[in-house]
């Protein structure tokens, strides 16, 4: 029917103006919509939808069935229309009418909320404070100095380093692991971090920190380990015998089953841990840190101080004896043990030349009785210096013969 084609075409629109701010556009508009099942005509249905002004998208949010009144489908009126009804009628779908219009109103106050939360929630940027940033990430950027101020947040690095990152994990992860009492697990982790950061990198001392700590608790028999295993006492054995037998000493025997030095008794078929280590050294002047390895991994890691008169050439040396409370002998003069002027402190490791004709000069690993001087070096007589409390602790763990390298 010509009247009711008219009415097809007819599109119902309408617009808000809202503040030029806002991110979006309300538009309601029906020109074709999907014929519903009653075959209503499109002109009936109010399309509401959302342009997202940023995002250029158009958002279907409803479709509400609205009459106009005075338009006819075959010939019968609907809606609001003086033709057709009675006067009930028409209030009642006056009334109708009425509701759905607040209906809809409700329904594009809601879009707008929602339109704005979801705006504010996707446009927010935090940008994080000096403390956040880390040492690693402003070192990486450039900036050693941790009293400059920071740089604006579009200048630091988007990344790290592949290999740095995995230092930090395994570090992260490390230091869990020792929480959790897993000193073996822990120590593995710290001597990846330690193989992977830069000497210069803070966080390389923190990881032979954590290295040293999970270490020191295997020695000390906390938790299981792989390279320990248990051994039977036999007939004849002492703590000595013991040691020699495993390359290893009788302090560690005793230490590492928390049983007091001062005791020596053994029984047949008594079960002891042994931890079965590789041991060698590694002695470097430059970095002054004496590093404990077994076989090829680190074990420990020790700070030294460095005689001036120290000359022992690089490579290869052998441990070929052990003092406890040496007396210090120097142009013609006698220390006793825990005098002042005693530079060898509590125990001494002397070492000599691996080679078969002995080219290189022997020297000395040894206590002090200044701590202070750890970490430099020293003017005057000596050799390589630890703190007598690590000194103690080495002279416990390796035995004679042991390989012993002085690198750059």
């Amino acid at each position: 029917m010509p009247g009711n084609r008219r009415a097809q075409q007819q599109i119902l629109s309408c617009s808000c103006r809202f503040p030029r701010h806002l991110p979006f556009r309300i538009r309601a508009a029906a020109p074709y919509p999907v014929v519903k099942k009653r075959q209503i005509p499109a002109s009936h249905y109010c399309h509401i939808s959302i342009q997202d002004v940023y995002l250029s998208t158009n958002i279907t949010v409803w479709e509400i069935f609205m009459p106009k009144p005075g338009i006819t489908y075959k010939g019968k009126p609907i809606g609001a229309s003086g033709k057709g009804g009675s006067k009930k009628k028409s209030s009642e779908s006056t009334g109708s009418s009425k509701w759905l219009w607040i209906f809809a109103v409700v329904l594009v106050i809601a879009v707008i909320a929602f339109a704005v939360y979801r705006f504010t929630r996707s446009h927010t940027v935090l940008i994080p404070t000096t403390q956040e940033v880390s040492e690693t990430v402003r070192r990486l950027a450039g900036r050693q100095d941790a009293e400059e101020s920071p740089a604006p947040a579009s200048n630091l690095p988007v990344s790290i380093p592949e290999d740095q990152g995995i230092a930090i994990k395994a570090l992260a992860t490390g230091e869990k692991l020792f929480a959790m009492k897993r000193y073996s697990a822990a120590r593995d982790q710290a001597r990846r971090a330690v193989r992977i950061f830069e000497y210069a990198d803070p966080n390389w001392q923190k990881s032979v920190e954590l290295l040293n700590k999970a270490s020191t608790r295997i020695l000390n028999g906390d938790g299981n380990s792989p390279e320990t295993f248990v051994y039977a006492v036999q007939r004849g054995d002492t703590f000595t015998r013991i040691g020699a037998k495993f390359g290893t000493t009788a302090e560690a025997v005793q230490r590492i089953n928390k049983i007091s030095i001062a005791r020596s008794d053994l029984k047949i078929g008594q079960e002891l841990t042994i931890y079965n280590g590789k041991w060698n050294l590694k002695i470097s002047n430059a970095r002054k840190k004496l590093f404990l390895y077994d076989g090829s991994n680190i074990f420990k890691v020790y700070p030294i101080g460095v005689a001036m008169e120290f000359n022992s050439a690089q490579g290869l040396y052998k441990l070929t004896s052990k003092v406890k409370y040496p007396v210090w002998k120097y142009k013609e003069s006698s220390y006793n043990p825990g005098d002042p002027l005693n530079i060898l402190g509590s125990r001494y490791l002397s070492c000599e030349d691996a080679a078969e004709y002995k080219v290189k000069q022997p020297f000395l690993i040894h206590g002090t009785n200044r701590a202070e001087n750890i970490g430099k070096t020293i003017a005057g007589p000596g050799f390589i210096s630890m703190k007598n409390e690590d000194i103690n602790e080495l002279f416990s763990i390796i035995p004679n013969g042991i390989e012993v390298e002085v690198i750059r």
